[in-house]
């Protein structure tokens, strides 16, 4: 493969630590028991392949952490834990979830490229129809027993949008036997904003020896603030608040069958995004200078809006029933889920023209200075029934077989509300003089989908020799959706509601997996796979835009090529995952604009555009050079970029995809030794740099194209000890104050002169004071 970049000093630190590493391994011989949970290979046990395997036995690229690690590090979310993951990067638009991009699979399109589950229940979203299925529920991690990152099209096994990879939450199950918990209490105070605090307990309770059980865990955080807004005399809008809990029944009915039932739910609720003033370059176009990607009033950080509330809802319930035959592992699971996400943004500071806002080009039709509010919210319902029958033990052929079936209901629901802006509590409308819209406001839209999902998958494992095995998969998928699409009378839409016949689409589509692996020694395995992916396709809600325009999209596809090596040498003292990968993707879903050619009416929809590539490498080594000194070094490569030209989207052949890093490299050392019979101390470090990325393609000629956005890197402390069943842990997160950037738009600032974006969270401080039982 041929990498554009041109690293330069960076290339000097990585050769560094690979020397480092090196010398590790040299130590690490005379002291062979000293291995830790996450530098032993051979002892991580993972569900990639739907039953539990040895992490050196999966044929892809995957990455483990366990919760213990997580909660002790302070990972507590997707944000906090990017750095740990190889080739994963996110969009951040704000409080209420992320957008998960993995190999670099983005190109801002409506749909996600990333599935998520926890457990057996899928939380991602299928449809594009929703225009919010590419945020990913941001779930708090207490009690999880670990996290599951697979890397690459995932289609096989786990079916739609799973094309870049699947994120996935392992939690704690009931333990039929033992009586236990644990507790926390926090506190976080970040530099310019405020201080919060966070309660969380986990208790495990058996009812009926070795039978039934249950676990529960709860939690609540007061998220601290930071983000100002001088505008409304208002400090740490973007804090709120962030509840919720699981439960879960394990009822063990004989030694064969055992029924599992789990419930969750968390709410969010803040007074703002979080998105803040930079200096940009609205009056410029891809004019940027370095300072455009800095906040515009230095510190405190400041947004500039007359309104803004983000929040989230999401829950789900689950029921596996599982039976052993023996030979064979039958699983049912039936999930019911559903989330939504609304949010108040002031929209009257949206581009309009050049230096001219969305507020100032409508304002004289309301004969008054205005403020335009979106009022939006993003809800889906899924159901979910799968029945999978899976072989068991170690023989030479392994399989299983399985159906799935998925119903989903989708809202997109977009106001634009007018107030005054003498006096915001006051509605304004359109002068009544004007003909055919005097009274009215901007309108609005609501698109209900329907979305319904039949799939039949199956994979075989053949191991020809006790070290050469193959593994092939496939997987069928029928889908078909419909659209309900309403406009709500105002200036944009028209003078009167509008209800449009349905829009429907269908379409089908099958994935495969093939994946040899050889088992060169006990604790090192070589792989290649060769595995296909999809996204969905959907309907399109276009009235008006003319006959000749298309009434759907279509999948987009893709193809992974990957070979990889991973396990421990020197008696597990070292670990390592390395992966190199090429993936094809076809079809590529993008915001396109239309314009019908008799009315000239401009409609951005979602539509396809030709194709992409992405290729790199991928590494993870960990190693214990001393007995009590663990050291961790993961890291990326990745040339992302169009194949082909998308004039629509803005975008040219060699145009690096958004939001996807060059370079991304962590390294982690933590040292833990006893300091009394009773006591134990542990402290650590972590860097990790973030290279340059690009922004969001459009074809807009009064937004930057895909602008070229900083590098950053942050520094990580933490130190803490343990005594009895008490630990106590002070966390000191972006010790430097780093202003890295994971969302930027050159224009959106208040009154059209300056940018907009999302910074990474100030330097943060946080205690924790936790307990076992």
């Amino acid at each position: 493969m041929a990498f554009r970049s041109n690293f330069g000093p960076r290339a000097a630190q990585l050769a560094a630590i690979g020397a480092l590493l090196s010398s590790t391994a040299l130590f690490a011989q005379s002291a062979p028991d000293a291995a830790t949970e996450d530098t032993a290979a051979a002892d991580i046990i993972v569900t990639a392949n739907r039953r539990e395997q040895n992490i050196i036995d999966v044929p892809l690229s995957v990455t483990a952490i366990s919760g213990d690690t997580l909660n002790r590090r302070g990972l507590t979310q997707i944000e906090n834990f990017v750095s740990e993951v190889p080739g994963l990067s996110i969009e951040n638009t704000g409080r209420i979830g992320v957008r998960i991009i993995l190999r670099g699979q983005n190109t801002g399109g409506a749909g996600a490229t990333v599935a998520t589950m926890f457990d057996d229940v899928v939380l991602s979203s299928a449809s594009a129809l929703s225009r919010g299925s590419v945020v990913t529920p941001n779930l708090d991690l207490y009690d999880i027993e670990r996290i599951e990152v697979l890397r690459g099209p995932q289609g096989t096994l786990y079916g739609a949008t799973a094309q870049g990879g699947l994120l996935k939450y392992v939690s704690r199950k009931p333990d039929l036997d033992s009586f236990g918990g644990s507790a926390e209490a926090g506190l976080d105070t970040v530099r310019w904003g405020e201080t919060g605090y966070s309660l969380k307990g986990a208790v495990n309770v058996p009812i009926v020896a070795d039978k039934l059980a249950v676990r529960v865990v709860g939690y609540y955080t007061d998220v601290p603030g930071y983000v100002n807004n001088p505008l409304l005399d208002l400090d740490a809008v973007n804090g709120g608040e962030m509840y919720g809990g699981r439960a879960a029944l394990l009822f063990q009915a004989t030694d064969a069958l055992s029924i599992r039932l789990t419930a969750a739910k968390q709410k969010e609720s803040y007074g703002s995004e979080g998105i803040t003033q930079l200096v940009g370059s609205p009056l410029v176009p891809n004019g940027e200078t370095r300072d455009s990607f800095n906040v515009f009033s230095d510190r405190p950080i400041e947004t500039l809006q007359y309104a803004g509330e983000a929040n989230g809802d999401f829950e789900f319930y689950n029921g596996v029933i599982e039976y052993d035959f023996g030979n064979a592992l039958l699983t049912s699971s039936t999930s019911y889920s559903k989330g939504k996400r609304d949010f108040k943004v002031d929209a009257s500071n949206s581009p309009a023209g050049p230096g001219l806002t969305l507020a100032g080009a409508v304002g004289g039709l309301f004969g008054e200075p205005i403020v335009a509010i979106v009022d939006q919210e993003n809800s889906y319902t899924k159901f979910n029934q799968e029945v999978r029958l899976g072989s068991q033990g170690d023989g030479r052929l392994t399989w299983q077989i399985g159906g799935f079936f998925s119903r989903e209901d989708v809202i997109f629901d977009q106001n634009f509300l007018t107030v005054a802006a003498a006096d915001t509590s006051r509605p304004v409308t359109v002068l009544p003089f004007i003909p055919g819209i005097g009274g009215l406001g901007l309108g609005g839209s609501l698109t209900d989908g329907d979305y319904k999902e039949f799939s039949g998958f199956g994979e075989v494992t053949f191991r020809a020799t006790d070290r050469f095995e193959l593994s092939v998969g496939g997987r069928y998928s029928s889908i078909d959706q419909t659209a309900d699409y309403t406009t709500f009378a105002g200036l944009f839409t028209g003078p009167v509601d509008a209800v449009y016949p349905e829009f429907k689409s269908s379409e089908s589509k099958f994935t495969y997996s093939v994946a040899p692996l050889f088992r060169a020694t006990e604790e090192v395995s070589v792989y290649a796979r060769l595995a296909t992916g999809y996204r969905p396709g959907g309907p399109l809600t276009t009235p008006g835009a003319g006959t000749l325009f298309p009434a759907s999209f279509d999948p987009d596809t893709t193809t992974n090529y990957e070979i990889g090596a991973k396990g421990s040498v020197l008696s597990n003292a070292l670990s390592f995952d390395v992966a190199f990968y090429r993936i094809d993707w076809n079809d590529v879903q993008i915001i396109t604009p239309y314009q019908n050619p008799t009315t000239g009416q401009l409609f951005f929809v979602t539509g396809n555009g030709g194709k992409a590539r992405s290729q790199g490498v991928e590494w993870s080594f960990a190693g214990q050079p001393l007995p009590g000194l663990d050291i961790r070094w993961v890291g990326a490569i990745t040339d992302a970029e169009l194949r082909e030209d998308a004039p629509g989207l803005g975008g040219t052949a060699g145009d690096r995809l958004p939001y996807v890093p060059e370079l991304t490299s962590s390294v982690s050392i933590d040292y833990s030794t006893a300091l009394s019979a009773t006591i134990t101390g542990n402290a650590g470090a972590t860097w990790s740099h973030v290279g340059s990325q690009s922004g969001d393609f459009t074809a807009t000629p009064i937004l930057s194209n895909n602008p070229r956005i900083p590098s950053y890197d942050t520094f990580d402390l933490r130190v803490g000890v343990t005594f009895s069943q008490f630990r106590l842990d002070l966390l000191a997160r972006n010790i430097t104050d780093s202003q890295g950037l994971v969302t930027y738009r050159n224009a959106g600032g208040f009154n059209g002169q300056t940018g907009s974006g999302v910074i990474i969270q100030p330097r943060t401080y946080a205690l924790r004071l936790s307990a076992t039982f």
